[in-house]
């Protein structure tokens, strides 16, 4: 079930969903701005670590909240799993989005920087070619 059906179900008209999108990609860009500051604090493995495992946390929670809420009218339910969508943009944009970019580029040393960031940036790319094909059946 998609998120504007989960929206729909809550009672959310048009206006109110487009709202809660623009709101999500705000929050979006404010993290990833947020994570320039945080990148730094710790070693980018750490880092990178608790970003996967926030966003595997929030991922699970909901796919249980839609696998068994999203075909009914249990508000508290559908809120709950608005609300792991928006806490797991946290984590994927402070721990992942940009810090994936920073620590394929520092492991490669400067003389075959480029042709490193070139294959890394390919990896993420396909990685993310997978997840976006696999999501669907999943939440299916």
């Amino acid at each position: 079930m998609a998120l504007h059906q989960i929206y729909a179900r809550l009672g959310f008209d048009t206006n109110l969903q487009l709202i809660y999108a623009s709101a999500w990609l705000t929050l979006a860009w404010g993290c990833g701005c947020l994570a320039l500051i945080f990148v730094e604090l710790m070693p980018r493995p750490k880092f990178i670590a608790i970003g996967l495992l926030g966003c595997m946390a929030f991922l699970i929670l909901e796919a249980a909240l839609v696998a068994n809420f999203a075909g009914s009218t249990n508000t508290a339910a559908l809120k709950a799993a608005v609300a792991m969508f928006f806490l797991y943009v946290v984590f994927y944009e402070i721990c992942l989005d940009g810090t994936q970019f920073v620590y394929v580029g520092e492991m490669f040393p400067t003389h075959i920087r480029a042709k490193g960031m070139s294959l890394g940036c390919c990896a993420i790319a396909l990685m993310n070619v997978m997840w976006l094909q696999v999501t669907p059946i999943a939440f299916q």
